[in-house]
This record gives structure tokens, sequence and C-alpha cells, in this order.
């Protein structure tokens, strides 16, 4: 199943992490020189959300354990709330779901009993993202527009990202594509403020995804075109060569195969260069809708084999839909009908098969 980009693990600009950087040396720098009171806490948990900004989790747990039981002692509560929140955030990007809502309950309580709306919904956010993850999308919407109004007002970008990137998935998921590419949009544009590279690249790509699902082909390359700007030509092969592909699959959908053929060539070299079976069998599909056009058909019917060989080990149902589609186009052009008529009749019972598993 086709799914939105969600923001874990992707490289930041080079730009962006010297900056972080060098914002990181002068809090640590700062810390050494504080006295143990509440601005200490507060330069400390500058400190932690440069580290999870920068996905650097091990550092942020490490000046979390300091920072925490300094608040503590000092009973300093509205820094033990924000503290407690980052450690949720923490163990949320690391899949500890147990431990991220046991300290965002903490971390709202304490936001609760000093009033402080901020901290609430920051704290109602991330609850949001969960529920989302966890595929309670409606649950996850609650929570997270409940957020967006006080973040709007007080113009906070690293939040409303967060946010916006919520919003979008949970619409995804609920089939509101509309809404979702609304979100989406803006959390471009937040990330695009922000000089976030990871959070361009994610963004980029559901945008073009759900251009793509409206059949807006052209606006869904120049989206995916803007990926590949931001991609490492040796890093990121495996991202890179996936929508080498999309692209040339893009121009096929409106039979432009002077554009498609140099893109699925490229695609399928680079995905093969890598061992990408997923990139490699969709990319087999591609080239053979285009072969269809191009009444090559023995040349789309070998594409096809080497595809099907590929979805049985990956197992995956939206591809094997498509291989089963392509089959029955060619064995109707070859006026084959028994044998389209059974690719038909798989190529609907694997549908129906697969819109009882999204309804689940």
């Amino acid at each position: 199943m086709k799914q939105l980009i969600t923001l874990t693990a992707f490289l930041l600009t080079i730009c962006s992490s010297f900056s972080q950087t060098n914002e990181q040396d002068s809090l640590i720098i700062q810390l050494a020189y504080q006295k143990q009171d509440s601005a200490k806490v507060d330069t400390s948990i500058q400190l932690i959300k440069s580290f999870y900004i920068s996905n650097d989790y091990k550092k942020a747990l490490l000046y979390i354990e300091q920072s925490e039981k300094l608040a503590t002692i000092l009973q300093y509560h509205k820094g033990s709330a924000e503290i407690k929140y980052y450690k949720a955030l923490v163990y949320s990007q690391k899949d500890d779901y147990y431990n991220a809502y046991d300290n965002y309950s903490k971390s709202l309580q304490l936001f609760v009993r000093l009033g402080d709306s901020l901290g609430i919904a920051k704290v109602n956010n991330s609850i949001g993202l969960i529920e989302i993850k966890r595929g309670n999308y409606n649950k996850g919407l609650q929570y997270s527009l409940s957020a967006i109004d006080i973040f709007e007002r007080r113009d906070l970008k690293f939040e409303l990202g967060l946010a916006y990137n919520n919003l979008s998935e949970a619409y995804y998921n609920t089939k509101q594509f509309d809404k979702s590419l609304s979100f989406n949009l803006k959390a471009l544009q937040i990330r695009e403020q922000l000089q976030d590279s990871l959070g361009i690249i994610s963004s980029s790509q559901n945008i073009a995804l759900l251009y793509s699902i409206r059949k807006e082909n052209r606006k869904a390359i120049e989206y995916y075109e803007k990926v590949l700007t931001h991609l490492d030509t040796e890093k990121d092969k495996v991202i890179r060569g996936e929508i080498l592909s999309k692209i040339g699959a893009e121009y096929l959908q409106f039979n432009d195969i002077k554009n498609a053929t140099p893109f699925l060539l490229q695609g399928l070299r680079l995905n093969k260069s890598i061992n990408n079976n997923n990139g490699i069998l969709k990319t087999y599909n591609s080239l053979a809708l285009l072969n269809i056009k191009l009444n090559k058909v023995r040349l789309a019917e070998s594409q096809l084999d080497k595809a099907f060989a590929l979805i049985q080990k990956d197992k995956n149902d939206d591809d094997l839909l498509e291989n089963y589609r392509l089959r029955m186009s060619i064995d109707s052009i070859k006026k084959d009908y028994r044998r389209a008529f059974n690719w038909q009749s798989k190529y609907h019972a694997l549908k129906d098969k697969i819109e009882k598993d999204k309804a689940i």
C-alpha cells in the first residue's frame, strides 16, 4: 500500500548540520559556566532540542538525564515538563510508545498544573502522532487539530511543521486526499523556511504522491524532481532510484514515452546496482506498460515475468495487482481472451482482498 513518507530517518544538509553543530558547541560552553539553577536547566533544554532536531538521540538522552535531576532538585516544574516532553519525543522516534506515552502523560500533567497552553498543545500534538502511527487516525486528528491554532497564532515553525505532517498523514490514511495535500503544502513551506532538507524531501515526496493520485501527473513530476535536487548522489541512491522510476511512470500516464524512457532506464540501472528489489520490480512493471504502448508485447511479457518473480519475494499486493492488470492488457491485445479472463479474475480477487485489508 502506498504510504506517505514520515519524518524519521533522512539526512540533513551539510549547511544545516554545520549550523546545528555551532549552536550545540556554543550551548555546551555556556552550560559549563552556569550555576546549578533554573537558567542552566533552560540552556540544557535548548541543547536537548538541538540534538533532537539533528537526530542525535543518544546525546539528547544524556543531557535529558542530567537536566532532569537538576530540575527535580530545584522543583523547577516548567523545566521538568519540557524535559519530559523531549524525553517522550526521543522514545517516540525509537518506537518505544510505552515510555513515550508515560513521559507525555507526566509532561502534560505538569503543563496543566502550570496553566501552560502552549505546553499542553505541544504534548497533544505529539500524542496525536503516536495515535496516527498506531493506526488510530481519527483520534490522532483530534489531538493534532487541538494544537494547530496555538502554534499558528504564535508562529511556532518547528511545532507547526510537526503538526502539519501529523494532519497530512491522518487525512491521507482516512482517504481525505485534498486535505492531506493542503497540509503537506503547508508543511513544505515551513520546512523550506527552516532549511530542513529532511522535511523538504519527505513533504515533496508526499505532495508528488498526492498529485499522482489526483491524476495531476505534471505536478507530481514537478515535486519528484524537487526531491532529486535535495538528494546526495552517493548516500541517497535508494530514494534516487525509486524517484527516477516514479518520474518515468508519471510521464507514461500522459503517453510521453520520449521522456518516460530515459527516467525508467536510469531508475532500473540504479536500482539494480544497489540490489533494490522493490525499485527494480516497480520499474519492470512500468517498462512493461511502456512497451505495451509501443506494441512490443513479447518484451513487455518478459519484463512482467521479471517483476512477478521479485513480487513473490516482497509480497507486495499493489505491485502484483498492477502486474495482473498489465497481463490482462497483453492477452487482450493478443486476442487470447481465455487467458485475459483468467488474469481478470485474479485481478478482481486481489483487488477485493486489498480493499478488505484496508478496511480493517
